[in-house]
């Protein structure tokens, strides 16, 4: 191929390249359809197809004449530039965009709270490794309650909670907490205890009230962490202390999933179970879950009381 052909396929191929790069929002969009993808390699070939052909054609009849044969470099050079981009097209799918793989699953601190109510309205199952669970108690919870109601399914929720009953866990937490830059006036070591206990309680309760609805299991971990573990089978969402924090949502199909979800169970595994009450107490509910507990039951009336609040963070 002489020089000046060749010369004019890269620019024409480099051309393709920058429009494509300039126009990849309109690209990503029209090879999500499988009908416009088919329409777009077919157009592309015909082009390709009619411009070899008028170029063997000016070959053949004119090739001494300068003009045409000028222009029947041209043409070669857009059908080299367009095969280049038709098999370019053919194989990009199988490369990952690293910035784009990542931009799937970040989550905005302001829409934390959108996914964990999508999460919670499709979920057949439900796993929560939380400190207090303040927000999975007053927004998360009768979210899955309504989603057990109308799929008239029983839902199977799986809760890991901070042991309240040990004071020095519940200590380093609330200094962390207290260091941090919001809600520094809340966090005292009774506080904690008294918000854990009204997650266990309201758990309880609501078991008790909707047994063909709900399947609870309550855990109680030693273990502290800044993240939080929270979703279902299909659909993990990974969040930290901090509510000004971005989060990071792992669908089934993300490889990341299945890691979380054994983090889940190892965590699970090493708390200590509790066994709720399977039908109505007479008594003091509190009671019926954690026995002769003294600390339980001196923040039982605080936890009552706590567990009316509105959901923590605005969100």
């Amino acid at each position: 191929m002489p020089r000046h052909v060749m010369f004019l396929s890269t620019i024409l191929g480099m051309a393709y390249l920058t429009l494509m790069e300039g126009a990849k929002v309109s690209q990503a969009g029209l090879f999500t359809s499988r009908s416009q993808r088919r329409l777009f390699l077919t157009l592309s070939c015909a082009l390709i197809l009619i411009s070899l052909c008028v170029a063997l054609s000016i070959a053949y009849w004119a090739q001494a004449t300068p003009f045409w044969g000028t222009l029947n470099n041209f043409l070669i050079s857009i059908v080299a530039s367009g095969a280049f981009a038709v098999f370019s097209v053919l194989f990009i799918d199988f490369f990952a965009d690293p910035v784009q793989e990542h931009d799937k699953i970040v989550v905005l601190p302001q829409d934390i709270g959108m996914h964990l109510s999508r999460i919670a309205g499709e979920a057949t199952d439900y796993r929560v490794y939380v400190r207090t669970g303040r927000y999975f108690r007053s927004a998360v919870l009768p979210k899955l309650l309504d989603r057990a109601r109308t799929s008239r399914r029983k839902i199977r929720v799986e809760i890991v909670l901070l042991d309240f009953r040990n004071e020095e866990v519940c200590k380093r937490y609330s200094e962390y907490r207290s260091s941090a830059s919001f809600d520094t006036t809340l966090w005292g070591i009774e506080y904690i205890q008294t918000e854990i206990l009204a997650t266990a309680l309201g758990i309880a309760k609501q078991a008790i009230e909707n047994p063909t609805l709900l399947e609870a299991h309550l855990f109680l971990s030693c273990r502290l962490s800044t993240t939080r573990i929270e979703g279902s089978a299909d659909e993990i969402l990974i969040t930290r202390e901090d509510p000004k924090d971005f989060a990071y949502r792992f669908h089934k199909s993300h490889r990341d999933h299945s890691a979380y979800l054994t983090e889940f169970e190892w965590i699970r595994d090493s708390a200590s179970a509790i066994a709720l009450p399977k039908v109505p107490v007479s008594g003091s509910l509190c009671e019926a879950v954690f026995g002769q507990d003294a600390l339980a039951l001196r923040l039982e009336s605080a936890a009552i009381a706590a567990a009316t609040s509105k959901p923590p963070y605005g969100r």
